[in-house]
């Protein structure tokens, strides 16, 4: 049944499964959902794997190309949360920052 589908639409539910499988563990592993850096994860990550099948691939290496790409981008994500602090104090107040071993900011509200 999915050998009979069109490409683009099979390309559309593999970003639409590795990104809500992203988005899952990465809700799992700190509680927030990262919808935007989940649907942007499988997007690079789906379309490394269509560009290695456009090359003419096997079907082994199109599904263990993207692997590496996988566990680089895990680790990117993993060795530091990203904090949305500055999009917070734009609007909601302003921030104060000083620079020691690392950046530590405040938020104050008016």
């Amino acid at each position: 049944m999915l050998s009979t589908l069109p490409a683009p639409i099979l390309l559309d539910v593999a970003i639409f499964f590795t990104a809500l499988s992203w988005g899952l563990g990465m809700y799992l592993a700190d509680r927030k959902v990262r919808l935007f850096a989940s649907l942007a994860i499988g997007c690079f990550v789906c379309l490394f794997g269509y560009s290695v099948e456009s090359l003419g691939a096997p079907l082994w290496a199109v599904l263990a190309a993207p692997i590496p790409l996988d566990i680089f981008l895990l680790w990117y994500v993993v060795r530091k949360p990203r904090k949305m602090l500055f999009a917070y104090a734009a609007i909601w107040g302003s921030t104060s920052c000083y620079m020691s071993s690392s950046a530590h900011c405040s938020v104050t509200t008016p």
